[in-house]
């Protein structure tokens, strides 16, 4: 025990008069007139470094598509409460404006509304989605849809508190046909309901 004692302790002393060798060489070699201490510097080589993008934000739908007049009406209507319960005259006048892109991407822009909305329950969310979808993707040409408040899609997305994602024709065709057979599951349900209700 005694000699692996010493014998460890020889070993780090060995490690320690090293390290203390290798600390003056450096000290001297910084003193000496002729050492180039950029010699020594390893330099970190970006040439082939991918550059990062800044994360996407939204649309200005000044500078991206061409404006969409007959969805602006129909989304208009709908800010106005004449095709909607959730949406009243509060709401009126706060469309920025539309714009479709030559892929069918479609960007929505409001002005903020979240004040005059409030916090919205989840029924409300849903049925807030259902009617903007339904008035945009009655167009053929629209293949998806960004919503916004004044140019930022991330502002909507944490309002509404949902994946920030846009809103594609495939997501709203399978939502509708599942809404579908939700509704048709209740109506039988009800019709059997009634027929129970109604035998002796």
């Amino acid at each position: 025990m005694k000699l692996g004692y010493i014998s460890c302790t020889a070993v780090l002393g060995m490690m320690l008069i090293a390290t203390g060798c290798a600390s003056t060489e450096n000290s001297l070699a910084a003193n000496d007139p002729g050492f180039d201490e950029s010699a020594n510097t390893t330099e970190t080589d970006t040439s082939n470094a991918v550059p990062q993008e800044d994360p996407f934000t939204g649309y200005d739908i000044t500078q991206k598509g061409e404006p969409f007049s007959a969805l602006e009406k129909a989304i208009t209507k709908i800010l106005n409460g004449e095709e909607s319960s959730l949406f009243n005259e509060q709401t009126a006048g706060m469309l920025n404006g539309v714009s479709i892109m030559v892929d069918g991407t479609t960007v929505v822009d409001f002005k903020n509304l979240s004040d005059q909305l409030g916090a919205l329950s989840t029924a409300e969310k849903g049925q807030l989605a259902q009617e903007l979808n339904t008035a945009v993707f009655q167009f053929e040409q629209v293949s998806k849809v960004y919503y916004q408040f004044d140019g930022s899609f991330i502002d909507w997305c944490h309002w509404l508190e949902i994946v920030e994602e846009p809103v594609t024709r495939g997501m709203w065709e399978s939502s509708n046909a599942s809404a579908i057979t939700s509704i048709m599951i209740v109506s039988d349900l009800i019709g059997s309901s009634r027929s129970l209700l109604r035998s002796p």
